[in-house]
């Protein structure tokens, strides 16, 4: 008797963990061992966690404990597409900005991305949007805020414009690749962040940035994070989703995700005297750079009540100026006055 309950019980617990569909109070829960899937079951079960849109009601599982994988997190083979996400997300038409199109020129110029998609509701305009259209691989992708994540309504954010901290999961998952802020400069190729399944910036010491990510669309990290949304999802906590909830699962899962720090957002927040200020730093082995424009425009004291544009960054004198110069003009370099003045 006593062998045949032993039995039982394994025959239980072998189909709970490899057939893993259970009922529990009416909630359906799928249990994943990530471990056993093969390479197309894991595109499979990535493809429907992605399925979900906007506006679909879809009732699908969420709430997925991995087991992480036991194999390490860089390849030889640039498993994340050159393919750029930007979000425009607005109640109404507005014009894109100077630095707007500095970063997507910086990712156009740097990266040679196969596609720049702009996912929007509302496309934008002006002189800076006309000359982004120019760009041969820049593709325009009509979209509308996330408002449910797996058949589950989610939080509105405080900020219309904060929707993309969802989509920029949800995207990724879709066709992954690289999203950027619209406050982003890149500054040198990706390859090797590109073998990573997944990297994601470290900001501060205990907190992570949301606005570069670097991912495949079968990245098992991707599937952690945004579930973030669903059960967990702090509105009113500023980077709570998009920087702290990646960090806290980059400590658990270390092997599902590259962590870069230094070469992605530095300087930080804490740092802006050194983007927009007198204080000099060597920007030229970055990946990239994060430059808190909302932040240095409503709170520092670097903002001086000019916006940067095209003509007056040939003068300016700090290091997004250096930046911004490489950028549009090929040099690092101040100059000259009668340049200045065109």
């Amino acid at each position: 008797m006593l062998m045949r309950m032993r039995i039982a019980e394994f025959l239980r617990i072998f189909l709970l963990v490899n057939i893993g569909l259970f009922t529990l109070g009416g909630l359906r829960i799928a249990f994943i061992r990530l471990n056993g899937l093969d390479r197309h079951r894991r595109s499979e079960l990535t493809d429907f966690l992605a399925a979900d849109t906007a506006n679909n009601d879809q009732n699908v599982y969420r709430n997925i404990p991995v087991t992480e994988p036991r194999r390490d997190n860089v390849t030889d083979d640039l498993v994340v597409p050159n393919l750029v996400h930007y979000i425009w997300f607005n109640t109404e038409t507005r014009p894109l900005q100077f630095h707007h199109m500095l970063s997507i020129l910086s990712a156009h110029r740097v990266l040679a991305p196969d596609v720049i998609y702009f996912h929007t509701n509302f496309e934008p305009k002006g002189k800076y949007w006309e000359m982004v259209k120019k760009i041969p691989s820049l593709k325009i992708v009509h979209r509308e805020p996330p408002t449910s994540l797996f058949g589950v309504r989610i939080k509105d954010p405080l900020f219309y414009t904060s929707h993309s901290n969802v989509d920029r999961i949800k995207i990724l998952m879709e066709y992954g690749g690289i999203y950027l802020d619209f406050d982003t400069l890149v500054l040198s190729p990706f390859e090797e962040l590109r073998k990573h399944p997944c990297t994601i910036a470290q900001e501060v010491e205990t907190k992570a940035c949301g606005c570069i990510i670097v991912c495949s669309k079968h990245s098992f990290f991707l599937t952690l994070w945004i579930n973030s949304y669903i059960d967990d999802y702090r509105v009113d906590e500023w980077a709570y989703n998009t920087g702290q909830v990646p960090f806290n699962l980059a400590q658990r899962y270390p092997q599902l995700v590259n962590v870069n720090k230094g070469r992605m957002v530095y300087p930080s927040y804490k740092e802006l005297n050194k983007i927009w200020g007198s204080d000099s730093w060597d920007w030229w082995n970055n990946y990239s750079v994060h430059l808190y424009y909302r932040l240095w425009k409503d709170t520092s004291p670097y903002f001086k009540g000019v916006e940067p544009d095209e003509h007056n960054v040939k003068g300016l004198n700090n290091t997004f100026g250096q930046m911004a110069r490489m950028i549009l003009y090929g040099t690092r370099d101040l100059m000259d006055q009668e340049e200045y003045l065109k």
